[in-house]
């Protein structure tokens, strides 16, 4: 394979550079790490990803403009009040916009779950890019022992590989109190999201002849949800292109034979001889011959966060029911459960649903907003660390996956186009529906519901906060159903004697002693395993291989 940066002047060299605060001393890095290679430097991903970070951009500018028309938009409440008769000010109201006047509920939460999916690929894109720049600011930390990282609970430790002035601010991107706020954007963003959207006590014309509307049959479009919502998405949007400007990245590819033949063609990972049938179990044994296995060990043995991942995914399992049972209690308890038949146990939410409501002082003023995303951030945010957590499991699969491809007849094609490596993916596509779909199902149990206060002689809007232990119970049956399916994936145990890698670097260069853009594992004689550009034959079970 032709060195790109195989030798260590240019090592030292890149060293030396990126312990200056100069922009010139860190492009002149960027030449360094993009002479000519082999590796796939992920140019199709690079385009996706900035493609994606304009995208979010856009949209989140348009969330925002939007919410700032909504809170100038000013609505009378003869608009709102259902009985004529009804003491009301003449007031006008801002902040929130009729839509879907006496449309059913399904067409407003299809429209939620609409939302729900536009987040997630926003904050997917957004969390490609960052993670991006975490692999390499790991790189240069010599830090990067996974190809798959917990990108909100990983930081780049030294500064001065991922820190440079960014619009006059110097700023950390890959550091502990970005990947915070990060977090804490990214529930708020799915917080938001379920916000937008409200069933409203609908407004019927000033008429006595008419016939009053059913409570919940209007939806509201609130400008504060929807302006936090692009708010929060620009940020992490601001935060990614900041990651990506500030450091110098390697390679944009997500698959770990990419990032590891740049680290092998650079000089920054060594391969080990005599452990061509070592897996990512034995990383930390010494060098010897071994037989081969004929089942491999779990993601669940391969990886130290994975067995915290799943212990965190069921015990969100029973919390969940236990919360429905809670405020099944309480609400009975305090006369406050709205109990109603028939379709009290509607899979979505109507007029006859099980409820506990209970309000929060106040109109539509910041402190009525400020403890609505407070309560229901504290709560929402576990479903979302939870579902950014098995992100872990899901990607070590994919790599492994993909790795074992080198037995296949079509061969381990390097350079793969991300787009077909995701869709191609099982569990990916999975995680992809399971995450917009959870949080959609959160915002059925536990959201807000708008409402006229009659207080003689003014009347105001307010929103109260609604759960539903129906719908609660619902999401704790899908958390259960999540939480098994991640736990079998956690525990596959692959067959054949293909040593087991799950994405970790230093095992994966051990194991692949040539490079190809199509590659194939197998016997090469004399002992030895490894990789040809051919097919090669299998190897032997009773055989010690160095």
């Amino acid at each position: 394979m032709e060195a790109g940066l195989s030798n260590a002047d240019d090592i030292m060299i890149m060293d030396r550079l990126l312990n200056t605060d100069d922009d010139q001393a860190h492009k002149r890095v960027a030449e360094i790490s993009s002479k000519a290679s082999q590796y796939d430097r992920g140019d199709t991903s690079k385009k996706i990803a900035l493609g994606g970070l304009i995208f979010t951009t856009l949209f989140s500018t348009t969330c925002m403009a939007v919410g700032v028309v909504v809170a100038l938009h000013p609505i009378s409440p003869l608009d709102i009040v259902v009985d004529p008769e009804s003491h009301i000010s003449n007031d006008p109201v801002r902040g929130i916009y009729i839509v879907l006047v006496q449309a059913s509920n399904s067409h407003r939460e299809l429209i939620g779950l609409a939302l729900n999916v536009l987040v997630t690929l926003c904050t997917e894109v957004v969390g490609f890019t960052h993670s991006a720049a975490l692999k390499s600011a790991l790189i240069w930390e010599s830090r990067l022992h996974f190809n798959t990282n917990l990108r909100l609970f990983t930081s780049a430790r030294n500064p001065r590989h991922s820190t440079r002035s960014f619009l006059g601010i110097r700023i950390n991107f890959n550091g502990r109190f970005v990947n915070f706020m990060m977090a804490i954007l990214l529930i708020m963003s799915y917080v938001s999201s379920s916000l937008i959207l409200l069933p409203f006590q609908p407004s019927a014309p000033w008429d006595k002849t008419t016939s009053y509307l059913n409570s919940g049959s209007s939806s509201w479009l609130l400008g504060t949800p929807i302006f936090l919502l692009g708010f929060t998405l620009f940020v992490q949007a601001v935060f990614a292109f900041g990651a990506f400007y500030t450091t110098p990245i390697l390679t944009w590819s997500s698959s770990a034979f990419s990032i590891t033949a740049a680290l092998v063609e650079h000089g920054m990972v060594v391969p080990c001889p005599n452990r061509c049938m070592h897996t990512v179990r034995d990383h930390n044994k010494e060098d010897g011959p071994q037989h081969p296995l004929r089942i491999q060990p779990s993601p669940w043995e391969a990886h130290p966060r994975i067995r915290r991942v799943i212990i965190l995914l069921w015990a969100l399992v029973p919390v969940c029911f236990a919360w429905g049972g809670i405020a099944w209690g309480i609400g009975h308890a305090a006369g406050i459960l709205q109990i109603n038949k028939p379709q009290s146990f509607a899979f979505l939410p109507n007029k006859n649903t099980t409820a506990m409501v209970f309000d929060i002082e106040g109109s539509l003023d910041f402190f009525m907003w400020f403890m609505n995303f407070l309560l229901i951030g504290v709560i929402q945010g576990s479903l979302t660390l939870g579902l950014h957590c098995t992100e872990l499991i899901n990607n070590v699969v994919r790599d492994e996956l993909t790795w074992r491809r080198a037995t296949s007849r079509d061969g381990l094609r390097l350079g793969m186009n991300p787009v077909m490596s995701v869709i191609s993916s099982a569990p990916t596509v999975a995680l992809l529906i399971a995450k917009p779909l959870l949080h959609w199902l959160f915002g059925l149990s536990f959201n807000a519901q708008g409402d006229v206060n009659e207080a003689p002689p003014v009347v105001f809007l307010a929103v109260s906060l609604c759960m539903r232990p129906a719908q609660i119970w619902y999401l704790g049956v899908a958390l259960l159903i999540f939480a098994a399916s991640t736990t079998l994936l956690a525990r596959w145990h692959p067959k054949g004697p293909q040593p087991a890698v799950y994405g970790h670097i230093q095992v994966l260069a051990d194991l692949v002693d040539e490079w190809y853009p199509v590659m194939w594992w197998g016997e090469k004689g004399d002992g030895h395993a490894g990789i040809a550009d051919h097919p090669l034959p299998d190897v032997d079970m009773d055989l010690l291989y160095m």
